[in-house]
């Protein structure tokens, strides 16, 4: 009964320690990652240009509205 137990304590630590399919996943998540910030990087002034005109439109769209708003 001991080494029954001993047998399976063993073989479920050589699954645990041999199993390596998160891994494969995790780099896969890692150089994603890297690929975002690299081109985060290259395309950083039209990022900032087009977040820039978001906010200037939706500035003007709000002074609009509360232009017209008269109490």
């Amino acid at each position: 009964m001991l080494n029954y137990m001993l047998l399976n304590l063993r073989l479920a630590k050589t699954k645990f320690l041999g199993d390596e399919s998160g891994a494969v996943d995790l780099i896969v998540i890692v150089i994603l990652i890297a690929i975002v910030i690299v081109l985060a990087i290259a395309f950083k002034d039209k990022i900032v240009e087009l977040i820039s005109g978001w906010f200037e439109e939706a500035e003007e769209v709000g002074s609009e509205a509360t232009s017209e708003v008269t109490f």
